[in-house]
């Protein structure tokens, strides 16, 4: 269940770290659709920045040669999941995610702190099945975001949104996605 309150959403859209993020993805999915981004270190570069990526030259030419070669398909999570594993030998639930929802806006991504937010885990290492559990988290994700959407606060929470960022292509699942992670939970002293 996602907690987002009136006055969280209000404070998460407030954070100049959530404005530049928003920036910084527009400008990607943009590139994304126009660029060649197996072959674009400028376009790796800012997307490897922007999601985190600290995986070496070989792991980027998959991933991104995965990512250039499905953009525009119908590619679902477990699938690039089970093929980034493949070209990669790592369960990488979190740029799985990433990718498909570089390609497909309104799929959740899979990030710490959004599965903190859920009370969810990955599956560690050498969990048997571990990539249809975490094809279920994933799935879990999806139809969670779905109900908080439908609620009053998820409302509230696309409104506001669309009233900050006025001219922001972003889906309603994305506007969740950057509030739930700029939304860090306060450390208890």
């Amino acid at each position: 269940m996602i907690r987002l309150t009136k006055d969280k959403v209000d404070a998460a859209l407030a954070l100049p770290k959530l404005n530049r993020a928003v920036e910084i993805y527009l400008q990607l999915q943009n590139d994304l659709h126009r660029l060649d981004v197996s072959a674009d270190r400028p376009f790796q570069k800012k997307f490897n920045g922007y999601y985190r990526v600290r995986r070496g030259a070989e792991w980027q030419k998959k991933f991104f040669g995965l990512l250039e070669k499905h953009k525009g398909t119908e590619v679902d999570f477990e699938s690039v999941l089970v093929e980034l594993h493949d070209a990669t030998e790592r369960m990488e639930a979190s740029f799985s995610s990433k990718l498909v929802g570089s390609i497909h806006p309104d799929l959740p991504i899979i990030d710490s702190v959004v599965l903190k937010h859920l009370g969810l885990r990955l599956p560690p290492k050498g969990t048997e099945n571990r990539a249809a559990k975490i094809n279920i988290i994933h799935q879990t994700l999806i139809s969670t975001f779905a109900d908080f959407l439908k609620t009053d606060d998820g409302k509230y929470l696309t409104k506001r949104f669309k009233e900050v960022h006025k001219t922001a292509a972003i889906t309603d699942v994305k506007m969740l996605d950057f509030v739930l992670w700029v939304t860090r939970e306060e450390k208890k002293s």
